[in-house]
């Protein structure tokens, strides 16, 4: 007799919807649903007031825009930034042409080419969990 791994029930329609608003989106699951629908890279979504929850790491690749974001609560911003080694990554969810607008991230670190790294290190506020 063979096991089997328990599987997450993951609801195949998520990974066509284009427009994400004022929900909790897990990361993980979110890229699952997207990977079992044969696609390889998150593309052309909007998330506006959402929160968007890890663990996780996310690759921006082409044309992601963060409009207004909290994107994790730290003393030192760059500490949510991941800079790559090789020229290819593996275990990161990617995007492409998408906009997170008001969303708030929870437990995600962030990846990308070096100019958008620099772009959101530069531009970095960072608030205290108290404000």
């Amino acid at each position: 007799m063979t096991d089997t791994a328990p599987t997450l029930k993951i609801d195949p329609s998520v990974a066509e919807r284009t427009t994400f608003e004022k929900e909790a989106v897990w990361l993980p699951l979110f890229a699952m649903s997207n990977i079992q629908a044969g696609k390889t890279l998150i593309d052309g979504k909007t998330f506006t007031d959402c929160l968007i929850e890890g663990p996780a790491v996310l690759f921006a690749t082409d044309n992601v825009h963060f409009e207004g974001c909290n994107l994790g609560i730290t003393d030192n911003g760059k500490n949510l930034l991941l800079q790559t080694v090789g020229e290819k990554v593996t275990g990161v969810v990617p995007f492409a042409n998408t906009r997170f607008v008001r969303c708030r991230f929870v437990g995600i670190g962030f990846t990308g080419h070096p100019d958008f790294l620099s772009q959101i290190a530069d531009n970095l506020k960072i608030t205290s969990e108290d404000a």
